[in-house]
């Protein structure tokens, strides 16, 4: 007698297996282009909060050395060009530049050299913008509080934006 078992799969069995092969490979894909999206705008926000921190160091910096000359005021020193319509841009490379914006969206460009970090200087495309706004706040007698704020943008048509607000209190924190 001759045996009628079926040996392999069926041209059915064959297309099904396929099929979930497929479908489980899309969603595979799917997830690392996601994880990948999910990497690249981490590392763009860590850059964005690097930037802003070291403009507000730089800020922080040129007040104290106010409040340590005795003047109590943005007036005369570099913040007074970060107090106009558009605010100002500050670099830090090779020496530490702060000037006002004339131009709001082209103000602050900054592109990254290889050997120097993040510079207004740099040749390339420009892949952020730092600006600073420093306002008036609070005035008690002699004594005036400034707010700034630094704003990171990024992005394609710069549409990502990071922000960090800074108070400028008229007080000296520097030990003697």
């Amino acid at each position: 007698m001759i045996s009628k078992t079926k040996n392999g799969f069926s041209l059915v069995e064959t297309m099904v297996a396929v099929a979930i092969l497929s479908i489980m490979l899309s969603i595979s894909a799917s997830i690392a282009s996601g994880s990948s999206r999910a990497t690249i705008m981490a590392k763009e926000k860590v850059i964005a909060t690097y930037l802003a921190e070291e403009a507000g160091e730089v800020i922080m910096n040129i007040w104290q050395t106010q409040l340590s000359a005795g003047i109590k005021t943005v007036a005369g020193s570099s913040l007074e060009d970060c107090t106009g319509l558009y605010g100002c841009f500050v670099d830090v490379i090779p020496n530490i530049v702060v000037e006002s914006c004339t131009d709001a969206p082209l103000c602050g460009g900054l592109n990254l050299d290889l050997n120097a970090g993040y510079k207004t200087n740099s040749p390339g495309q420009i892949k952020y913008y730092r600006t600073v706004k420093v306002t008036q706040g609070l005035t008690e007698g002699e004594d005036i509080e400034y707010n700034a704020r630094i704003e990171i943008r990024w992005g394609d048509n710069s549409d990502k934006t990071l922000s960090f607000d800074y108070h400028l209190f008229p007080i000296n924190v520097r030990p003697n």
